[in-house]
């Protein structure tokens, strides 16, 4: 289209049979349609001389443009998601993190099933007391529930002692102390800042 625009010869290196290639073939053959002077070079130094003559306009990024952009990228991120930002303070590894958030989630927190009934429902971690059960009926519990895994296993007496164990940190406990916190209080730049 931009040679019959321009009047300009189409050339193109022809390095075998251009009918072995049927999308190239009916490129040409419109081409020659629209009245287009078509020629077909058969040397590949014609070729890399005419990619030379193009040469490509060089664009180079401002210094510390992409330190800027990152930055915008991570506040916009701690504003809508301000967890994240004691995930940072604390360097928290991220699958434990998402264990966390899987742990802590959804309309019935599956670390509910891990406290004793007078504590489950506390908003205060500091007062929660375990339950006092062996882990296969945790797990049978999850398990009748229809509750899965943060990996979308079927719980098991191994797993929910592994559970247990990260319920019971003081990690835990600080990150359901935030995730209340930002409940109560929404997600503002100011709890972020004070969480941070």
């Amino acid at each position: 289209s931009l040679c019959a625009s321009k009047g300009a010869t189409l050339i193109y290196c022809e390095l075998g049979s251009i009918f072995q290639h049927p999308e190239f073939f009916s490129l040409i053959r419109r081409a020659r349609k629209k009245g287009v002077n078509v020629i077909a070079v058969k040397s590949l130094a014609a070729v890399e001389s005419a990619k030379r003559q193009i040469g490509k306009r060089k664009i180079f990024p401002k210094k510390g443009a992409s330190k800027i952009a990152k930055e915008k990228a991570r506040a916009i991120t701690l504003e809508r998601y301000p967890i994240f930002a004691w995930k940072e303070k604390n360097r928290v590894p991220t699958k434990r993190f998402n264990s966390y958030e899987y742990l802590f989630g959804g309309a019935d927190p599956i670390y509910k099933f891990f406290m004793s009934v007078r504590t489950k429902d506390q908003r205060d971690p500091s007062v929660w007391k375990l339950i006092n059960d062996y882990d296969r009926n945790i797990a049978n519990a999850l398990h009748d529930a229809r509750y899965r895994t943060v990996e979308g296993y079927g719980w098991n007496k191994q797993l929910a002692y592994k559970a247990r164990l990260m319920i019971s940190s003081d990690e835990f406990k600080d990150y359901c102390k935030v995730k209340f916190m930002i409940e109560e209080y929404g997600d503002s730049l100011l709890f972020i800042r004070w969480v941070l």
